[in-house]
């Protein structure tokens, strides 16, 4: 199964909202795994994936940028 499945899947996917609910995080509805989330904090909004989520996509060959999650 790849996101494309998730985003567009009636039945699968799933979705919560907490804090201010201006953003959503989604999730499989049928194993729980968190697949990606609706970003409305930056402008434009965007999405963001869970790219082990994807069938084909090689996460060792893929450039990692870490960030300090305290400074946001």
């Amino acid at each position: 199964m790849c996101l494309s499945d998730l985003v567009g899947g009636d039945g699968f996917r799933e979705y919560y909202q907490f804090g201010g609910g201006t953003s959503y995080n989604y999730f499989c509805g049928v194993c729980g795994v968190h697949t990606h989330f609706y970003n409305t904090y930056d402008d434009p909004h965007d999405y963001k994936y869970n790219l082990a989520c994807c069938e084909d996509v090689d996460l060792e060959n893929l450039e990692i940028t870490h960030i300090d999650g305290k400074s946001f």
